[in-house]
């Protein structure tokens, strides 16, 4: 993989698996399903919302102020056609993916009883234009909106064409909107949708024309610039001084015994390696006093049951840094329309902290994915400096968030203050330190 330069330079023995092929994006524009059309289905009339009713849990309606047709599906199963076919050519995040929504709902939305509404977007051409995963959830006092994937997804947003502005014939997001709220089947008090990106790659994300309030962190990405190899790209990104540093580390660190990157790729070996990851992440980040959910038994579930998955096994990134047989640093990552996602990322701080063990394992995989083809390197939330110093692209994130009735607004105005109450413990060493001694009696 790598050139022979960049062997003498950094010694580190390749071990990553060389047949995989990240092929390019190809951009085309989905011919009709005709099997969604649903002309041969018995439909009936639904009381509640008027709508007609498709075997399989999908229904559909024309839409008199856009032109547009909403097709509603209230199972994974009834859109998973669908969805699998527009997630490879659809602008989106790799959280937006079929198989992540469906470990989701298999750790979260199924135990916690939140209800599936997945609304597709169609022009009349029968081309798919959005796909909007959408969930409610009821509480003891209120029902509210979320997107799939909330509590688990970096980013949370919907599917588009990247033709999808064109499609709105004039009209505003917020028209279409309203008359994809009209296809709820029961009422909601209140919308919460978090994490969302102000834009989809290179749109403009719709919904963040809505309702609501900047989120607490940004997303953060490299888009590598042109040049003849990483070594190159990498100073064109940060300064040469700055390249020689992190190249005098990692020779620093082959002086105490053979580094090895090391990509693991047998399902067996991801669920070990995913195991081992999430408990070194717990370790690192309780030394370093800092509010976290990864001990939560949820987590360890869904990426097991992620990696473990043989549909996801090829966007799967799962990688170690070894130095003489012994573990420098681990991450997990995806692989998603020329993108890799820099998901969890964990380091022996014991042994090797004073090398900067998860900037060096970070430095070798923008060369890995550079070499392969990637155009883009996603640090994804959080403002952390390591990512301000190697990103050249910070977007902002909104949170949609409104009531429509007075028990939406309550819980609102908890939410907003929930958030606020958390910013303050993040910023403040003084108050983590007491939280953490209360969540861990």
């Amino acid at each position: 993989m790598y050139s022979r330069p960049y062997e003498q330079l950094y010694e580190i023995v390749d071990r990553t698996d060389g047949n995989r092929e990240w092929l390019p994006r190809k951009r085309t524009l989905l011919a009709r399903v005709g099997a969604l059309d649903g002309g041969a289905a018995r439909h009936v009339q639904n009381d509640t919302t008027g709508l007609g009713i498709h075997l399989g849990g999908r229904m559909k309606t024309q839409q008199e102020n856009t032109g547009l047709e909403l097709r509603v599906y209230s199972t994974l199963e009834a859109a998973r056609d669908i969805w699998l076919a527009f997630e490879k050519t659809a602008l989106g995040f790799a959280y937006q993916q079929f198989v992540w929504a469906k470990h989701w709902h298999e750790v979260v939305g199924k135990p916690e009883g939140y209800k599936l509404h997945i609304v597709e977007v169609v022009n009349s051409a029968g081309d798919t234009l959005m796909l909007v995963p959408l969930c409610f959830h009821k509480s003891r006092f209120n029902m509210g909106l979320y997107f799939i994937g909330e509590g688990m997804s970096d980013y949370l947003s919907p599917l588009i064409h990247e033709n999808f502005a064109e499609n709105l014939n004039g009209n505003s997001f917020e028209s279409l909107w309203q008359e994809i709220l009209a296809t709820l089947p029961t009422k909601i008090d209140f919308v919460w949708l978090d994490r969302l990106p102000v834009k989809i790659i290179s749109q403009d994300n719709p919904f963040a024309s809505l309702q609501g309030f900047e989120f607490d962190s940004q997303c953060h990405a490299l888009n590598y610039p042109e040049a003849e190899n990483w070594a190159k790209s990498a100073r064109l990104v940060r300064s040469n001084k700055t390249a020689k540093k992190i190249e005098r580390r990692i020779r620093q660190l082959a002086k105490v015994g053979e580094l090895e990157l090391i990509e693991i790729t047998k399902t067996k070996d991801r669920v070990r390696h995913m195991k081992e990851l999430i408990a070194l992440k717990v370790d690192n980040l309780n030394a370093a006093n800092l509010l976290h959910r990864f001990d939560k038994s949820g987590i360890e579930k869904f990426y097991t049951g992620l990696v473990a998955d043989e549909s996801a096994q090829e966007n799967l990134c799962q990688f170690e840094l070894r130095c003489d047989g012994k573990l420098v640093a681990s991450v997990f990552g995806l692989a998603h329309h020329q993108t890799f996602y820099y998901q969890i990322c964990a380091y022996n701080r014991e042994d090797f902290g004073q090398y900067s063990p998860g900037l060096l394992l970070m430095y070798q995989l923008f060369d890995w994915s550079f070499e392969r083809g990637f155009k883009r390197f996603d640090m994804t939330i959080g403002d952390e400096a390591y990512k301000q110093d190697w990103t050249n692209q910070s977007l902002s994130l909104k949170t949609v968030a409104y009531g429509l009735t007075t028990a939406g607004n309550i819980e609102l105005a908890k939410g907003q203050f929930m958030r606020w109450l958390k910013n303050k413990i993040k910023q403040s060493p003084a108050l983590r330190k007491v939280t953490m001694k209360i969540l861990n009696r």
